[in-house]
């Protein structure tokens, strides 16, 4: 499945675009714990940037009392 994403800070060029993302055919990237399912190509550098897709509010911290 391939969709459009909007990137804010992109990791390959620093600045903010859309992507378009597809699915890894074979198995995903696990790294420091997450699991990156999907990639996609930074259109200004051509580099490839990977994608961990992460339930809303994960990773939030908890509201101080």
């Amino acid at each position: 499945m391939n969709f459009e994403v909007a990137v804010f800070t992109c990791a390959r060029c620093g600045e903010d675009h859309t992507m378009v993302f597809s699915e890894f055919s074979e198995n995903p990237i696990e790294c420091d714990g997450k699991v990156y399912s999907h990639y996609g190509t930074c259109p200004n550098t051509g580099e490839p940037v990977i994608l961990a897709i992460v339930p809303a509010g994960a990773g939030e911290e908890e509201p101080r009392q």
